[in-house]
């Protein structure tokens, strides 16, 4: 008796690591990696490196889960009836679902531009005056203004550079008066009025 006791606790310990649902750590991992993507979203564009590490976070994160899930649903788990049990599993894929849904309607962008367009105008019109940038960056509005842009500004206007934490790439803004294209810019975007989304090549 004491022997059959023995064998079957190890099972039991394995049964109940299972079958308990996803625990703060890795629900913190997941929020993480919710804000980190709404936040280097809200660039003016997304570069490719970016897109394919919060591609590989999210892969990664969402593998666990689904190894997780399928695992106590084959021990016929009970954790699910339980409302807060539920709550805590359905939590990672309903963040997943957010940024996606997020991402899709470009908000993080519009939500930062719109917050910081006073300050980013502010700036671009100290360029368009001879201004030199700041060669340390400095905050503009929500974002972070490294250096002037490599070419020749619209008339009157400006370019220039933002970058983010653990982001380096050739991503910026233009801030054009007379309402022209930005030019040696390998992909641009009308944001409305005096402003356009600019991207040039990234050092890589």
């Amino acid at each position: 008796m004491v022997e059959h006791d023995s064998q079957a606790r190890p099972s039991t310990a394995k049964r109940e690591l299972i079958d308990r649902p996803p625990g703060w750590t890795f629900l913190t991992l997941v929020t993480a990696a919710g804000v980190f993507t709404f936040w280097w979203a809200s660039a003016p564009f997304l570069p490719v490196e970016t897109v394919l590490f919060i591609g590989l976070v999210w892969t990664a994160l969402m593998t666990i889960w689904w190894i997780w899930w399928i695992a106590a649903m084959a021990m016929a788990s009970t954790t699910f009836s339980r409302a807060r049990a539920r709550g805590r599993w359905l939590a990672p894929p309903l963040i997943l679902a957010a940024a996606v849904g997020v991402l899709a309607t470009d908000a993080p962008f519009h939500v930062r531009f719109a917050l910081s367009e006073a300050s980013l105008e502010a700036y671009a019109q100290k360029l368009a005056q001879g201004a030199e940038p700041d060669p340390d960056c400095e905050r503009v509005g929500l974002y972070r203004a490294c250096k002037d842009w490599l070419g020749d500004p619209p008339p009157g206007g400006a370019m220039f550079l933002v970058t983010d934490f653990g982001v380096e790439s050739a991503v910026g803004f233009a801030w054009s008066p007379t309402g022209q294209e930005p030019a040696l810019a390998v992909d641009f975007e009308h944001l409305g009025g005096r402003w356009w989304a600019t991207r040039q090549w990234d050092k890589w």
